[in-house]
């Protein structure tokens, strides 16, 4: 059974997935990591809060009320994730307004759009409190660890939006999306991520999507058979290159080299200097 992490590891370089699990090396965490981890942590948490949002709506909470109370909890989590951060974000000299504005924007975004479709569900239905929360749709679970014996894979799924007849699994990432449609490693991890929901909830799954956090674009995969044959064929050669033991060859786009944590391992120190004067 392997990560599905391993899959996109895999594409973007074989001989650094392979050096991951051959090479005894534990690489520092990076800014990059730290900002991500943080902007993960307070989605996971308002997600785990919204119960209670939801719950504490009466037949006389006005819209604006039901879109404040959204945004004053996210704002409120937001400010309480930074302030219990500080220490890793003074550490890695992370941009505290940066790091608040880019996340909040995308806050303000998910939290109006939440407020509003919690708006037209009461509209429709009429209901409030317990029994609105119970029927409500989307429901949306986060941080969903999924593993599967059939498809050798495991993986957390970053979200996960519950509806009657189907599951919707999204990515989330805070990296920049190419100027079209997905980095090849994305879809395939959320290709991964589809065939794992739908085995693990029994209940079709035909779509997901790479949400772009820091630039507010959703990007919508389509599950196609194209797709899942190209998953498998990454899975079984990952399988087989760990199982042969057999060090894959470096890749042709040095320019990845330079900042990878196993460069030591394929280059002399001579050859790792020229490289990165090429290239800088």
């Amino acid at each position: 059974m392997i990560k599905v992490t391993d899959l996109s590891t895999y594409l973007y370089c074989p001989r650094k997935l392979y050096l991951e699990y051959t090479t005894p090396i534990f690489p520092p965490p990076r800014d990059v990591m730290i900002i991500g981890s943080i902007k993960h942590n307070v989605i996971d948490t308002i997600n785990r809060i919204e119960q209670n949002i939801i719950t504490s709506i009466t037949k006389d909470t006005k819209t604006t009320d039901i879109t404040g109370n959204y945004l004053k909890n996210y704002k409120e989590i937001l400010r309480s994730t930074i302030e219990k951060r500080q220490k890793q974000i003074q550490a890695f000299n992370i941009n505290e307004t940066q790091l608040f504005s880019s996340t909040w924007q995308y806050l303000l975004n998910e939290g109006q759009s939440r407020a509003h479709n919690v708006s037209e569900f009461i509209s429709i239905k009429k209901i409030y409190g317990e029994k609105l929360w119970n029927e409500i749709t989307p429901k949306i679970l986060t941080e969903q660890r999924i593993k599967s014996k059939n498809l050798k894979l495991k993986g957390i799924i970053d979200r996960i939006e519950i509806y009657p007849e189907k599951n919707i699994p999204i990515e989330l990432k805070t990296g920049t999306p190419p100027k079209q449609g997905v980095w090849p490693g994305n879809r395939i991890q959320l290709t991964a991520y589809m065939l794992l929901t739908e085995e693990h909830f029994q209940k079709p799954v035909t779509e997901g999507y790479i949400s772009y956090i820091d630039h507010n674009e959703k990007i919508k995969i389509i599950l196609n058979s194209f797709s899942i044959e190209n998953l498998i064929k990454i899975r079984d050669q990952i399988i087989q290159m760990l199982e042969s033991n057999k060090e894959p060859d470096t890749i042709d786009n040095k320019k990845k080299c330079i900042k990878c944590q196993f460069n030591k391992k394929c280059y002399n120190p001579k050859d790792l200097t020229a490289l990165k004067s090429a290239y800088n």
